[in-house]
């Protein structure tokens, strides 16, 4: 990598921590026992949401 993609490289990440963090939080907070396939639900949503936003297809395969 040259040294102008890591300075941007870090500086995206650094202006975008405070949603990483809250993203995360809300990912930890939502509960998902593996055990109870249904109540993954929220996570899932959590993730597509973020993934759609992000321009990616999502399928949500159960299993």
């Amino acid at each position: 990598m040259n040294d102008q993609l890591v300075r941007d490289l870090r500086h995206d990440v650094e202006s975008r921590q405070g949603e990483m963090v809250r993203f995360l939080e809300a990912l930890v907070l939502a509960e998902s026992p593996s055990v109870v396939p249904e109540s993954q639900r929220p996570v899932q949503s959590l993730l597509a949401r973020s993934l759609r936003d992000d321009g990616f297809r999502v399928r949500i395969i159960k299993g």
